[in-house]
């Protein structure tokens, strides 16, 4: 029988959770402005096609996965300025344009994927660990003193 490691579930579940997590945080906030987003299953996929496609080892040496993050960013913002655009202003069902941009992000994905790498498997370097130590130690950027932000802190009676 297999030894249960409760470390490396939790590991591997935080792991796999952030791009969800992630997901829902924006779809909150597209709720917050009104905005249906649907499309934001595609704004990942997409992201994280150019993501790649840019963060390739080439002439730029270390900075490339640095382009790639910052590629990836621009395509999200562009695909989420499309949405914007069509439901905004030309008054297009949230719906049908979040499901459209979806479908074309995984439909332009594959074909493009299967045109730029016909040889299959990638090897792609990731972001500089120094750049996450930064974030990390940054109070302004994490900061998980106050009870708002810890939801495993019961919460102060005598603040309601």
């Amino acid at each position: 029988m297999p030894h249960f490691n409760a470390g490396s579930l939790l590991n591997a579940t935080l792991y796999n959770a952030t791009p969800l997590v992630l997901a829902a945080l924006g779809g909150v906030l597209s709720e917050k402005a009104g905005v249906v987003n649907i499309a934001l299953e595609g704004l990942i996929l997409a992201g994280a096609f150019v993501g790649i496609w840019a963060g390739q080892p080439s002439s730029l040496g270390a900075l490339a996965p640095v382009v790639g993050l910052m590629a990836a960013m621009g395509a999200g913002a562009l695909l989420g300025l499309l949405h914007a655009f069509l439901t905004q202003k030309t008054r297009m069902n949230h719906v049908v344009s979040g499901l459209g941009i979806t479908l074309l992000s995984a439909g332009a994905t594959r074909y493009l994927y299967q045109r730029l790498f016909p040889a299959g498997g990638l090897e792609i370097p990731g972001l500089p660990q120094v750049l996450f130590l930064i974030s990390g130690a940054d109070p302004a950027l994490c900061d998980l003193s106050s009870a708002e932000a810890d939801p495993l802190r019961p919460a102060d009676p005598r603040r309601r």
